[in-house]
């Protein structure tokens, strides 16, 4: 697919009445934005710089400690077990395999964020995912 095909995809996707529905809810309630300091000097001045750029934003650093496979591993279960709802788009089915599937997985970056993420709103107590859909994406075997 073509780049520009795939932004006008992403806007047509993005501006759909249920998108635009949680868009507000995020804005009402305050999105919070994690930002993931990693080790080092430079880590923390990357992740001071970012939280400086958001000014205005819920920002919260986050300072992850073990293995990325470690810290990956509770929503992984999550994923694995049929717990993770996502808002239906045609990129749900490719990323929900990526998941059960990381760290093996081709693209291990979008599996770090979403453990990332995962384990930033479990840490704060809150409910993890969207509506329940009523039937369950089916999974490719790979």
């Amino acid at each position: 697919m073509e780049y520009s095909q795939s932004i006008l995809m992403g806007f047509q996707i993005a501006l759909q009445p249920i998108h635009l529905l949680f868009c507000f809810i995020g804005v009402l309630i305050g999105t919070l934005v994690g930002v993931e300091q990693e080790g080092g000097s430079g880590g923390k001045e990357s992740a001071e710089n970012t939280v400086r750029n958001l000014a205005g934003f819920r920002v919260r650093i986050d300072k992850p400690t073990g293995s990325k496979v470690d810290r990956a591993d509770p929503f992984s279960v999550q994923v694995n077990a049929g717990n993770v709802y996502v808002v239906r788009a045609p990129w749900n089915q490719i990323w929900i395999n990526e998941m059960m599937y990381w760290p093996d997985a081709r693209f291990k970056d979008q599996g770090d964020s979403a453990a990332g993420a995962f384990n930033m709103l479990r840490k704060r107590g809150r409910r993890v995912g969207a509506f329940r859909r009523t039937k369950r994406a089916t999974v490719a075997a790979g």
